[in-house]
This record gives C-alpha cells, sequence and structure tokens, in this order.
C-alpha cells in the first residue's frame, strides 16, 4: 500500500495495484483525470474520504465517476464546508450494493431561514390576533387583559360611532382590541361600523366574538340581526332580534316589529282555535303560561343542563317517535362537545283538548352552536310539542321537528 500524508500541500497520486488511502487535514483534496475513468472500490472495508477545514471536491471531465463499497457503508462527510460532487459531461454513480450510504454536511444554512420564516409565521398570527380577536374556523379561549388603555380607546370607538365617523369607528376599536381581546365594546362597536360600511359578515364575525365573550350580551344579537337583515338574511335577523328582545332590549323589539309587523309577544296571539269573546282572558294568561315555558325550555338547552332539560320531558315522552330516555346518552355527549349555543323558539298557534289536559303548540325553531375548537353552526325548520299540565307549567309529551320546514 502506499500512504501519503501531508499537511498542507495537495495530493495527485496514482498507483495501479494496491490500495489507496488519502488524507489531508488542511488542504484540498482533489482527484480529477481528464480522459480516464475514476475508480475508487474498497471490498471488505469502509471507504472513507474527509477533510477537515476545506472543501473535498471530486470531478471527472469527461468520463464516469464511481465510487463503490460492496460490503461495507460510504461515508463522504465534510463538517465544517461544502461538501461538491460533479461531473461535467457524464454521469456519477455512488453506489453501495449491500450497505448503506451516507452524506452528511453538518452545518446547513437553510436552518437559519427554516427558522426565521417559522418566526415570521408566528409574529403575523399574534398580529392578527390582536386587532382581529379570536375570529374564524378555530375559535379559542379568549384571555381579557383589562388594559386600562383599551378602555380609552374603546370610548372613542363609540363616540366615532355616534358621530357615524365609520372609519375611524373601525380603527380605534381595533386598537382597543389590540390592548385587550377580552374586552367586550369595541367588537360591538366596530360590528355597527362595519354593518354601515356594508361588510356584513365582518360584522357578524365581530358579534360572534362579543357572545363567545358574554353570551347575554343583547347589543350583540341585535346587531348581528341588523347584519343579518341588511345581508337579506331575514329568518336569522328575526331570531336575533327575538332574542335581544328577550334579554331586555326595548330596540330590538322594535326592529322585530318593523321586519315582521308586529312585536314578539304578539305572536303568541296567533290561535288556530276559535275561542268566545270571554275567553280573552284565559286565553292571554294561556299565552303567558307558554311563552315562560318556552323561554325556559330554551334556557335550560343553552346552558347545557342535562338533568333541568331533562325535567321538561315526561317519563315516557318521545321525540321524532323515539323514547326520549334512549336519547339522553347522545345529549350528554353533544352537550360535552358544544362550546356554546343559542336556541330560540317562535310559537306560531295552539290548541287544546277538549279536557283542557292536552296542548298542542306549533312553531319554528333555530338553534346555532359553536363546537369546541370549530366554528359556528346553525339549523332551523318547524317543531311541534304535544304538553300536559305540570303545576303552574308543563310538560312535553311528544316532541317533534324538522329541519327546513
Amino acid at each position: 500500500p502506499i500512504k501519503v500524508t501531508p499537511k498542507k500541500a495537495p495530493i495527485k497520486v496514482t498507483p495501479e495495484k494496491v490500495p489507496l488511502k488519502v488524507t489531508a487535514e488542511k488542504a484540498p483534496i482533489k482527484v480529477s483525470p481528464e480522459k480516464a475513468p475514476i475508480k475508487v472500490t474498497s471490498e471488505k472495508a469502509p471507504l472513507k474520504v474527509t477533510a477537515k477545514k476545506a472543501p473535498l471536491k471530486i470531478t471527472a471531465k469527461k468520463t464516469p465517476l464511481k465510487i463503490t463499497a460492496k460490503k461495507a457503508p460510504l461515508k463522504v462527510s465534510a463538517k465544517k464546508t461544502p461538501l461538491k460532487v460533479s461531473a461535467k459531461k457524464a454521469p456519477i454513480k455512488v453506489s453501495a450494493k449491500k450497505a448503506p450510504i451516507k452524506v452528511t454536511a453538518k452545518k446547513k444554512t437553510f436552518e437559519k431561514k427554516e427558522k426565521k420564516e417559522k418566526e415570521d409565521t408566528r409574529q403575523e398570527k399574534i398580529t392578527h390576533l390582536k386587532e382581529n380577536g379570536t375570529k374564524g374556523k378555530k375559535d379559542k379561549k379568549i384571555v381579557k387583559t383589562d388594559d386600562p388603555k383599551a378602555v380609552e380607546l374603546a370610548e372613542k370607538s363609540y363616540q366615532n360611532v355616534i358621530k357615524e365617523n365609520w372609519a375611524e369607528a373601525i380603527k380605534t376599536a381595533s386598537k382597543a382590541i389590540s390592548f385587550d381581546v377580552g374586552l367586550v365594546s369595541p367588537y360591538i362597536n366596530r360590528s355597527w361600523a362595519y354593518t354601515e360600511k356594508g361588510l356584513y359578515d365582518k360584522a357578524i364575525d365581530d358579534c360572534n366574538t362579543a357572545l363567545q365573550i358574554d353570551p347575554k350580551n343583547f347589543l350583540a344579537y341585535n346587531n348581528r340581526g341588523l347584519a343579518y337583515y341588511r345581508k337579506g338574511d331575514k329568518e336569522n335577523a328575526k331570531a336575533d332580534y327575538m332574542k335581544a328582545c328577550d334579554l331586555g332590549l326595548d330596540l330590538a323589539c322594535k326592529n322585530y316589529k318593523e321586519i315582521t309587523g308586529h312585536f314578539p309577544s304578539d305572536v303568541l296571539t296567533i290561535s288556530v282555535s276559535k275561542t268566545a269573546a270571554g275567553d280573552n282572558q284565559d286565553r292571554k294568561q294561556q299565552i303567558e303560561r307558554l311563552h315562560s315555558f318556552l323561554h325556559a325550555y330554551c334556557q335550560a338547552y343553552e346552558d347545557k343542563n342535562l338533568a333541568k332539560f331533562t325535567a321538561f320531558f315526561t317519563p315516557d315522552a318521545t321525540e321524532n317517535g323515539k323514547p326520549f330516555s334512549k336519547l339522553l346518552p347522545k345529549y350528554r355527549r353533544n352537550f360535552k362537545l358544544i362550546d356554546s349555543i343559542n336556541y330560540w323558539i317562535e310559537l306560531l298557534e295552539y290548541s287544546q283538548s277538549a279536557d283542557k289536559k292536552v296542548l298542542n303548540i306549533n312553531g319554528k325553531f333555530l338553534v346555532r352552536w359553536l363546537m369546541k375548537g370549530g366554528s359556528w353552526k346553525q339549523n332551523s325548520g318547524s317543531i311541534s310539542m304535544e304538553l300536559v299540565e305540570h303545576g303552574s307549567s308543563y310538560q312535553i309529551k311528544q316532541l317533534n321537528y324538522r329541519s327546513g320546514g
């Protein structure tokens, strides 16, 4: 064997019949014939070509470059500098028949670039959260910071709303949200401004965020109802106005009447039964009881209180023809998976049996729900109940509903 180990100069060695081992610590290794193939082989031991501090360059200009190892690993590595293997006009073939090939370089410049891109993405997400709250498909828990600067900016945004300076109202509300994503009032102000500028989907998103923070905020329901109405969605507008009215906002009651022709409570006077004039007082009392019952029923559903909700049904009650008791596991599972629910029933008519023991009601329902880690969904349709007297209220003996009705 020939073994040559210089420290500071290049090496060029070409033996014909013996193994070749070439190492250089501080200078480049270059093996480059112009007209003949380069073939480096090792049958029983590893073939290792290394350069510690300088580039490793293996080139062939006109003929194939072939490096093979039959029974042991082929390892080509450069610790601190680039590894370059090239052939200008002919193919490069690197192969190992029975063992793995490993080509490594420890310092990779793309790692810094990848790290920078991840950091830029993270900063963009933080900025979006500050400016827009937690809108979108994946609603996350909103943490209130109680920053006084947010309250100050929220008040400025409200003053801009009063002055109908919509652009400035949006700007100041967005700044307020950047200081405290858990403050409700900026979302309310900005949703109003968005609606007046025709940006209805953005207004609805802001109202959804406000209701995630405060599920009983009647201003959020009212503003969302206005956005739906301007968008042409009358059914959702009615449901939101009715909810805001039930929560005590007189303006929402008037808004409901503006698009329906009557107040929400007036709907309950619609009846298929013919009653004599002397029965009007009894009918009013009956309507008040029904209104109170449906409100409590929807509230128990919204609260996801399974025990309280179950109490509204008789022991032998049915839901769409199935025993209600067998559906309880489904209700329990759904309540665990759902983060928030909005439920409304609009009573259209009622009738009573001759013995006054059974009351049948018909109406429309609208339910919206927010899955944990998901987005808002909704369903609506027709609903009917067969009620029986239960103390000062009622219990449901039969419940039937149909989507889209």
